[in-house]
This record gives structure tokens, C-alpha cells and sequence, in this order.
């Protein structure tokens, strides 16, 4: 086991086992971050605020993840609607889904009253069916999917592309988001029960079977049968864990087996 305790502010070799990182276009969320930077009036001061972190990951440089992303197009699309507070937050999850699938995942900022036209014309397009995901028993009077079938979701969706609408901020922020919108009271509610205990060790939900945004994708990519671009958000969202774990234990990141099985998914 390397115990090696390392500065976050000095950037280490990479092992000869990483790959390379390939030239690539801004995805949405790094065009909003990069928005919401601009119109900033102060510098965005969070946990570790002084640690030296990647341009694009916002790791610490020495545990940068870019050259083990993976990119794969996926049949559905994925909107993260995000609360002003959270797309600044480097422990944000719900940028990897833009990492991993670029060409299907839609970045906009939550605002009560004036919400961006695109994500209005995005929820008002015929040739999309969309889902706003939460869970159901919270929101009784809504029309509401109970962990549909894939099948059941087929049929729903029909010729149109599936597009599924992520809350993206802590759970109390979601729940304003979606209760003080008018503008999103239309779509219908996909509700799933989650398999199993959120894993997101960096910051705790109040309850267990409450999702980061990242593992809300994956249980997404899954109900509608996309199991292997589940698998690729899984395991980037693992290997995440385990880089910002490092960091806040001032150690460098070990390679394990999270290594093994992300380099072993094929694009």
C-alpha cells in the first residue's frame, strides 16, 4: 500500500499505465460553469479553495481524472437542471454524465421565475417525450411512473427521444426546484426505486437511499435498458470517489481494481 503522503499543490507523474487524454469540445456543463463564471462578482471560495485543481475535472492536479475519461453515445438524453449553488462545487456528480455522454447530456441553471429559454423549448418540443425524476410519494397529484418497465417506457415514448430531467443540487434544493416552478409542472414524474444505498462517500445525503446526481444517472441509463452506458457512468463515478477520497486524505491515489475495470470498457 503507497502511504506516501503527497501536496495537493504539486502535481505528480502519472502512472505509465494511464491513458492519454484525447482533444475534445467543451461539453454542456463545462459551457454553463463556464457562464456562471463569467457572470460571477466573486471568487467562488469552497472546501479546499487553496488546493492547485485540474482546469477541466477540478481534482487536484496530481489526482486528475480527464485521461481516464471515456466517452459513448447513449438513445437517451439527459437534462441536468441545476441549482446556481452547485455548479461551481467540485464534489458536483452530475458533470460526469456530461463527460461520459457529450452529445445527449443538457446543462441549465434552475431559476424560478425566469427560467433559459432552451430548457423551455427543450420541455416543449413534440418530438420529445420527457420525464422530470423524483420520487413519486412526494408528489402525490402529479402524473407518475412507478419503476416502469422497459418496455412500458418504449410505449410511452413511442418515436420520441426519451429525455429525462435530473434536479441537480442537495435534496432540500430539488425539492424547492421542482415545487416553486410553474414551468415544470407538465412533464410527468419517473419515479425509481433505488437497488441499493447511495455509495457517495463525499457528501451525505439525509438518507441513505438518496442518490447523487451521478448514481441517479446510472439508475436512469438502466431502467431504459442502456446497461452499458450504465456501466460506464458506474464506473467513472467510482473512480471519482476514489480520486477525491485521496485528496481528502492528503494521499495520492492508489491504482486498484476501479482502474482495471474503467480501462477495460470499450467506447
Amino acid at each position: 500500500m503507497n502511504n506516501q503522503p503527497f501536496s495537493p499543490a504539486k502535481p505528480t507523474a502519472r502512472p505509465a499505465t494511464q491513458p492519454t487524454t484525447k482533444p475534445r469540445q467543451a461539453n454542456a456543463f463545462e459551457r454553463l460553469r463556464n457562464r456562471r463564471l463569467n457572470k460571477a462578482t466573486k471568487p467562488f471560495q469552497a472546501r479546499g479553495a487553496s488546493v492547485e485543481r485540474c482546469g477541466d475535472c477540478f481534482l487536484s492536479s496530481a489526482a486528475c481524472i480527464c485521461s481516464w475519461r471515456k466517452q459513448m453515445h447513449c438513445n437517451i438524453d439527459i437534462a441536468l437542471l441545476m441549482h446556481n449553488k452547485e455548479i461551481l462545487k467540485p464534489t458536483n456528480t452530475g458533470r460526469l454524465i456530461a463527460d461520459c455522454f457529450p452529445e445527449q447530456c443538457h446543462a441549465f441553471e434552475w431559476s424560478r421565475t425566469e427560467p433559459c429559454q432552451d430548457i423551455i423549448h427543450l420541455l416543449q418540443d413534440p418530438n420529445r417525450q420527457c420525464f422530470i425524476l423524483f420520487p413519486g410519494e412526494l408528489v402525490p397529484d402529479r402524473e407518475v411512473y412507478h419503476n416502469p418497465q422497459q418496455d412500458q417506457l418504449a410505449d410511452l415514448c413511442q418515436h420520441k427521444t426519451p429525455t429525462v430531467i435530473l434536479l441537480d443540487g442537495t435534496w432540500k434544493q430539488a425539492r424547492k426546484m421542482l415545487y416553486q416552478s410553474e414551468w415544470l409542472q407538465t412533464p410527468p414524474i419517473l419515479s425509481i426505486s433505488p437497488e441499493h444505498s447511495a455509495t457517495y462517500a463525499l457528501r451525505k445525503a439525509p438518507k441513505e437511499h438518496q442518490l447523487s446526481t451521478a448514481e441517479a444517472g446510472v439508475m436512469v441509463l438502466n431502467a431504459f435498458g442502456e446497461a452499458k452506458q450504465a456501466r460506464l457512468l458506474h464506473q467513472y463515478f467510482e473512480l471519482f470517489n476514489h480520486h477525491y477520497r485521496a485528496i481528502r486524505r492528503t494521499m495520492a491515489p492508489e491504482m486498484n481494481i476501479i482502474h482495471q475495470q474503467m480501462a477495460a470498457i470499450d467506447e
